[in-house]
């Protein structure tokens, strides 16, 4: 449910860790992941991928590719070692290198959070935020109160959705 978002309310992308004590979700992705992405209409990369879990990004190409086009995204994510490129697969490549070691604070960017959030969680080590929600808000509060609401109204209609089907 935690995609419902991705799928019907404009938001860029969503991370989804699937575990192997996940009553076997690791081994069923791994079957039918295509599948699953397909008929759900969105794109992934799995961004870390290690025995026991995965972690994948979902998302929604036509967004993410808006997103990496905007003049002050690019310029921060150069400014933290990512090459300026026209390709959304550059992009992922380098966020899935930088998971090699954690999380990266700039994955945010890769999930649709508000660019200044984003900047502001990255240079203040998530300290001093205002309200957290899908995201730590060090900004615009009403902004954020209405895209957590948006997003969970999103997952509560996606289930009933599957309920009277």
């Amino acid at each position: 449910m935690s995609i419902a978002p991705t799928l019907y309310e404009k938001k860029v992308g969503t991370l989804m860790t699937i575990r192997e004590d996940d009553k076997s979700s690791l081994s069923t992705w791994k079957t039918y992941k295509d599948e699953l992405a397909a008929a759900l209409k969105v794109q992934y990369i799995e961004l870390k991928d290690e025995k026991n879990y995965t972690v994948i990004l979902f998302y929604d190409k036509r967004y993410l590719g808006a997103t990496l086009k905007q003049e002050r995204v690019k310029k921060f994510l150069k400014s933290i070692g990512y090459e300026n490129s026209h390709q959304i697969n550059h992009y992922l490549l380098k966020l899935k290198d930088r998971f090699r070691e954690q999380v990266p604070d700039e994955v945010g960017i890769f999930l649709g959070y508000h660019f200044e959030d984003v900047v502001d969680f990255y240079f203040n080590s998530g300290k001093a935020c205002l309200v957290c929600g899908y995201w730590k808000c060090f900004n615009n509060i009403n902004r954020a109160l209405y895209d957590f609401k948006r997003y969970n109204l999103a997952k509560e209609n996606y289930m009933k959705s599957l309920l009277y089907q």
